[in-house]
Formats: structure tokens, C-alpha cells, sequence
């Protein structure tokens, strides 16, 4: 018999050959269950990219209102959505819903769908926070380049 794969090795297995993040936002303890258990990188944004990011008191602070916006809107919506965060990475969220009630987000992240603007939202941000914008550039590399962002959108 088959063993079952859990959660972490169903976000590993959607994640092989490409440098998306899956990452699930719990609001409800949902995934205190021993096979949907995840390790803290994928309960929060935890790539170099997002640790660059939150590396001054300010881009810390601007990381983590944007995640506290985009989980009310979760909340409120119900929907997925998709968007940039401050630095210029791609993100889509799509809320778990179980019998009406918002549980938790899945968020699929670390993506760059132009490149020119993820380089200028990310100076202009490291500009305000402090950020070290030349660090922060060389981790785009490792980041999912994507023109078409509809294929996660569609899903």
C-alpha cells in the first residue's frame, strides 16, 4: 500500500523544477493535523529573496503589512486575487473556504512576470526602507520567471 504523501510533500512535489513558494496561511488551526503539518517555510514567505527584504526594521514592517492586507482580503472575499508585493514579486492567494468560512490563504509566490518593473518597484522600495537594493537584485535570479501568470490564475 501506497504511503500517503502529506501536505509538505505535495506543496514539494507541485514545487520541483521551478523556484515558485508555496506558502499556507492558517487561520484556523487547520493544519495542526499530522499529515497537512508544514514546516515554517511554508507557513510564511521564506525564501533569501523575502529574508533580503526584511532585513531592515522598515522592510520588515512593509513585508508584513502587506501580508496583513492581502489575509483581510482573503477573509472578506473569498476569492483569489494576485498581485505585486512592494519589492516587485508576483503573488496570487487563494483563500480555503469550508463551508463558507475563510480557514486559511494558500499563497504561490517568489514569481516575476516583468522584469522591469519587479527592478524598479524594488528600488523604489529599498529607497524607503533601506533595504540593500544590490543584494536584493542579485536574488531575483532565483526567483520564477513567468510571462504567464494566467495559468495559476485558471486553476
Amino acid at each position: 500500500m501506497q504511503e500517503l504523501l502529506g501536505l509538505k510533500g505535495f506543496i514539494d512535489a507541485l514545487s520541483i523544477g521551478s523556484n515558485i513558494h508555496i506558502n499556507i496561511c492558517d487561520f484556523s488551526g487547520l493544519l495542526s493535523h499530522p499529515l497537512l503539518e508544514l514546516p515554517t517555510e511554508n507557513r510564511i514567505h521564506c525564501r533569501a529573496f523575502c529574508d533580503i527584504a526584511k532585513s531592515t526594521a522598515m522592510g520588515y514592517e512593509t513585508c508584513i503589512n502587506q501580508k496583513s492586507i492581502a489575509n483581510k482580503r482573503a477573509k472578506a472575499n473569498s476569492e483569489i486575487f494576485c498581485g505585486h508585493c512592494p519589492y516587485g514579486l508576483f503573488e496570487i492567494g487563494k483563500p480555503i473556504v469550508i463551508s463558507g468560512k475563510t480557514l486559511g490563504v494558500i499563497y504561490v509566490g517568489n514569481m516575476v512576470t516583468d522584469e522591469n518593473f519587479s527592478f524598479a518597484a524594488a528600488k523604489a522600495t529599498c529607497d524607503k526602507t533601506g533595504v540593500n537594493y544590490e543584494l536584493l537584485i542579485k536574488e531575483f535570479k532565483n526567483c520564477e520567471k513567468t510571462e504567464n501568470k494566467e495559468i495559476f490564475l485558471n486553476t
